[in-house]
């Protein structure tokens, strides 16, 4: 019920919209594709079902909250960059962007770069694009350090 209907449109991520609600979407997993799960039976993860699972078929159920971003959100992540090499301490994760993992491996690299002095090896346009970075003041913590 909460694959598209035909065997053959299945994918690893499946997307649904409709649903009680208006503009409601659901989201499966099918974990034997995703994962390569060497398994006859079928396994899923669903994200907003738009019809509840038999309780027998379900391993696990949770509640989870996505943080709401808002344009105050997007105003105050410029400013994050400003806390990098205070106390030689530097941050990354999903909330310097979007809220994705792209986000996060974005600022993961970010600091890496900062850290270790040199680029990742592949090329691209804007390789922090999902993210604010501020080199300047990368560039004095830097000094700072370098002074201490």
């Amino acid at each position: 019920k909460l694959m598209p209907q035909g065997r053959r449109y299945w994918s690893a991520w499946n997307y649904l919209e409709g649903g009680e609600e208006k503009g409601q979407v659901s989201v499966s997993y099918w974990m034997n594709a995703l994962q390569h799960l060497p398994s006859d039976e079928n396994h899923f993860v669903s994200l907003n079902p738009q019809v509840m699972p038999r309780s027998d078929t379900i391993d696990y159920q949770t509640r989870y909250r996505h943080p709401v971003f808002t344009p105050e959100t997007f105003e105050a992540q410029k400013q994050l960059w400003s806390l990098q090499g205070q106390n030689r301490t530097w941050f990354c994760g999903a909330w310097f962007g979007a809220g994705f993992h792209e986000d996060g491996l974005q600022a993961g690299l970010a600091v890496a770069e900062h850290l270790g002095g040199f680029q990742r090896p592949w090329q691209l346009a804007s390789p922090s694009s999902r993210i604010h970075v501020s080199t300047s003041h990368v560039q004095q913590s830097h000094q700072l350090a370098a002074a201490e």
